[in-house]
């Protein structure tokens, strides 16, 4: 019955995209909640995360990985495998924030921070590697990957959530912060993008 179904409150909780996919990611209840707290700060209150966040995207994935080469210590393929992947999220998540993964109000820090010269895997942290999971089926849509590579990622991904729900207290520690009234007022010079 669709009584016990929950309306899904903001946009970036569905994380379907028009289209035929070749993937599909299915986020757990835990960071589904996540990213729409994350909207809410942003969008409702006016508060950005404050860069740079710990642990960073590169330490959170990186960590992931030294945990799959332990667990794993015996099977070469896997740990393979998953190193190209996580290289793989980590030149994704460079290349889409800027363009995919922000929020307006989110704007001028990152130009700020980002042109300023830091690397934004080094800045950013888990709420915006959410954001890019979500997006990971438009970004790989216009890709040559095969539907074998593409379900491998979007497994992953699967694995790597659970890694985040597992570690959720020392994962997601930054710090949301109200914004000057000029970063309000220069946010809402841009368009959104």
């Amino acid at each position: 019955s669709n009584k016990n179904r929950k309306r899904k409150r903001e946009p970036e909780a569905d994380i379907k995209s028009g289209g035929p996919e070749i993937m599909k990611i299915k986020l757990p209840n835990e960071m589904k909640k996540r990213l729409i707290d994350d909207w809410e700060n942003i969008n409702r209150n006016k508060r950005i995360m404050q860069l740079p966040v710990q642990p960073s995207v590169e330490e959170i994935l990186d960590k992931y990985f030294e945990f799959v080469e332990k667990d794993s210590s015996k099977d070469v393929k896997r740990i393979e495998l998953c190193r190209n992947i996580i290289e793989a999220l980590k030149l994704y998540f460079h290349h889409s924030l800027g363009t995919l993964l922000l929020y307006k109000l989110e704007r001028p820090l990152y130009e700020k921070e980002v042109k300023g010269g830091n690397t934004p895997t080094k800045i950013y942290g888990a709420q915006h590697l959410l954001r890019l999971f979500v997006k990971m089926p438009t970004l790989v849509q216009n890709t040559n990957l095969t539907k074998a590579e593409a379900s491998a990622i979007a497994k992953e991904i699967s694995l790597i959530c659970g890694h985040l729900s597992k570690n959720a207290t020392h994962i997601f520690k930054g710090q949301y912060k109200k914004q000057s009234k000029d970063n309000l007022e220069l946010a809402k010079l841009r368009r959104e993008t």
